[in-house]
């Protein structure tokens, strides 16, 4: 995302909704589609380590589609941790299952590959 802002409520707060752009899906040819997307945070969980966000409005088709995305952070051996995110939705005319899980799966791969630069190794505080 090279934009990402809140436009409602108060950053963290259940009911406060965000505003992202940038370049999330590219074909494979190499296009790239900006894309924007507009999220309301639905529900935190701190001990879960969780929260729940709905797709409100976009222009890549899940405004429509009653979108609930999940993000929660899960231990992983002794030191480490998985974010997993899940999403459930209508299916949207057009757009296979397929081509979402391809489309996710690169940003995903960014996502990861941004989180892990920004991490900073305990052994060089």
């Amino acid at each position: 995302m090279s934009t990402c802002y809140g436009i409602h409520g108060v950053n963290g707060e259940v009911g406060c909704i965000r505003y992202s752009d940038g370049f999330f899906f590219e074909e494979d040819d190499g296009v790239r589609e900006a894309n924007w997307v507009k999220v309301r945070l639905v529900a935190v969980d701190a001990n879960e380590m969780s929260l729940n966000y709905e797709i409100i409005g976009c222009n890549f088709g899940f405004d429509k589609s009653n979108y609930l995305g999940t993000y929660k952070v899960v231990p992983s051996g002794d030191e480490g941790c998985v974010v997993e995110w899940s999403f459930t939705t209508d299916p949207i005319e057009g757009i296979t299952c397929e081509y979402v899980v391809e489309k996710y799966q690169h940003i995903l791969d960014r996502m990861t590959k941004k989180m892990e630069d920004a991490v900073v190794d305990k052994n060089d505080l």
